[in-house]
């Protein structure tokens, strides 16, 4: 509901009209004539106001929030001038913004949530550490930052089921969170690992980091059984140890591989030796450094259907590392090496290339309106020679730029050069869109501020939508988000028969292994000409890909 009104030099109203005067018991005839503060009522910031109004006066337009009892509005003020453009007045606009606001606040505390536990994630870690620190700094308090890694999660996610897997993920969370006092923290980064941090004065270390351990010593119960599992744990102390957030962490990670080396269930302080996994990390770096050169990295793509013709319409590019020795490097362990060490531009701008030549022949042969979609580092977008490389780049290939789709996370949407070159290249038709949508900074006013054309809804959401009334509010909060801001909506990480149906109701595009897994450009190709439009893609997808060995 908004308020219109005009006041004279004198701050007395001359006119005001709008819907929400009667649901405050107010009304334009017992208005006219009164003092601005009539209209005012019981607002907190009263000052403020009138502060933006004499501004106005003075030829300045403001724009400002004020709360109003339960209530946000957000205030336009300008001049009012008569025909000559004397300044006789102001008129303002109020408008209720509380829900905005709400659901602004409500994404940005999801951003910091982990969607699974509902522990703080590893954005609120990256966050928060960094402030503990200046804490324990002021207080002239030493701190303790423990890594906790569950033993052989692996092997209960493959032989009980990733639901048993949550599950017990869920019950540490619980189980760890209650052995903690106000003073401490503790955060899920991901997968099955967490962090906490707590300050001296609440326990010491080698006293926390053995809590920790006996609270594994009792069985968890798991759908209807009882799992005994232990804990690896590895300590590193401010500011005996270091005095950053990133030394802090991964000196607690490398003392955690000491544990898991000693056969975990148990827990090591940080000694300042390498480890050896640290030894092979920088190792795989080396031979990353030349995997482009050596010809061993290569793209797969997964396809992405259009959820009502059932037709294959794009495809994620993918990229994939085959070492000499060691196989196939999986991407998690790969891409954040590339990322610290810098060598993500080059692979980057190869995948770029790579990708936009095969959408180019894919549009030529077999599907005049594919769409390819690449995923892009924080890094890439903060090079300020990206845009024009990358334009340059479609040129090259003849690819129209609406063809082309760049992923990114959330997390980009903070940076200003990001915002600047998503800007550039999304004016000229490249589609941007929000990959794992739901898991960073999902706020309402950068998806304004960004040129953006979809969003991809996080598998998180998705894996037990059909029988979770909160991951279905999620995915239906999305959807309208989507559509009310004319998006497209892609659901990622479609398994089952049943989270196709129901995201049919609210997306517009799927991927997943329900369709296909990554695949070859050839048999990529293979799914562009055959569907079966009568049990959709799945069925034929499944039949090429198994003949191509995938």
């Amino acid at each position: 509901p908004a308020v219109i009104w005009t006041v004279d030099l004198d701050m007395r109203i001359t006119s005001a009209a709008g819907a929400a005067l009667g649901a405050r018991g107010l009304s334009e005839a017992s208005l006219e004539g009164a003092p601005f503060e009539s209209l005012l009522g019981e607002y907190d910031e009263k000052d403020g106001c009138a502060a933006a109004v004499a501004r106005a006066f003075g030829g300045e337009t403001v724009r400002y929030e004020s709360r109003h009892g339960d209530r946000w509005m957000q205030n336009d003020v300008e001049p009012l001038r008569d025909p000559q453009g004397e300044v006789i007045g102001a008129v303002g606009v109020m408008l209720d913004v509380t829900d905005m606001r709400e659901n602004t606040e409500r994404f940005a505390r999801l951003a910091r949530q982990d969607a699974l536990t509902a522990l703080p994630n590893r954005m609120a870690l990256q966050e928060r550490l960094p402030q503990l620190i200046e804490q324990a700094q002021a207080n002239d308090e030493s701190m303790t930052v423990l890594f906790v890694d569950v033993d052989r999660f692996k092997a209960i996610n493959d032989t009980l089921g990733h639901r048993s897997g949550d599950e017990l993920l869920k019950a540490v969370a619980h189980r760890l969170s209650s052995l903690l006092d106000d003073r401490c923290a503790i955060f899920r980064p991901g997968g099955d690992e967490f962090v906490v941090v707590a300050p001296s004065t609440s326990r010491s270390t080698a006293s926390l980091a053995s809590e920790v351990i006996d609270a594994f010593r009792e069985p968890f119960s798991i759908v209807g059984r009882d799992l005994f599992v232990s804990a690896s744990v590895g300590a590193s102390v401010y500011p005996h140890d270091a005095r950053t957030a990133e030394e802090l962490i991964a000196f607690a990670d490398q003392a955690m591989y000491r544990s898991k080396e000693a056969g975990g269930n148990t827990a090591r302080l940080y000694d300042g030796a390498p480890r050896p996994h640290v030894v092979e990390r920088l190792a795989l770096e080396q031979d990353l450094r030349q995997a482009l050169s050596r010809d061993e990295m290569e793209l797969v793509y997964q396809p992405i259907v259009d959820l009502k013709t059932r037709a294959v319409v794009a495809a994620e590019a993918l990229l994939r590392w085959r070492h000499p020795t060691l196989g196939e490097v999986m991407p998690q362990v790969f891409i954040p090496i590339a990322e610290e060490s810098g060598i993500i531009t080059d692979l980057s701008r190869w995948v770029l290339r790579e990708a936009c030549r095969t959408a180019a022949r894919i549009r030529q042969t077999e599907h005049p309106g594919f769409r390819i979609a690449v995923n892009l580092s924080p890094k890439d977008l903060n090079d300020g020679d990206f845009a024009g490389a990358l334009l340059g780049l479609l040129s090259e290939c003849g690819l129209p730029a609406d063809a082309l789709d760049i992923e990114v996370t959330e997390r980009v949407a903070v940076n200003d050069m990001a915002m600047a070159t998503l800007r550039r290249i999304g004016a000229k038709g490249v589609g941007i869109v929000v990959d794992d949508f739901g898991t960073g900074y999902s706020s309402l006013g950068y998806i304004k501020r960004m040129p953006v054309t979809a969003i991809k809804i996080d598998k998180s959401f998705i894996d037990d939508v059909v029988h979770d009334s909160y991951d279905q509010g999620i995915v239906r909060t999305i959807a309208t988000l989507g559509q009310t801001l004319g998006l497209r909506i892609i659901a990622e990480g479609i398994e089952l028969e049943s989270q196709r149906d129901f995201m049919q109701a609210h997306c517009d595009q799927a991927q997943g292994y329900f369709f296909s897994r990554p695949v070859p450009y050839s048999v990529l190709t293979s799914q562009l000409r055959y569907v079966d439009r009568r049990q959709g893609p799945r069925h034929v997808i499944s039949l090429l890909t198994a003949k191509a060995g995938v």
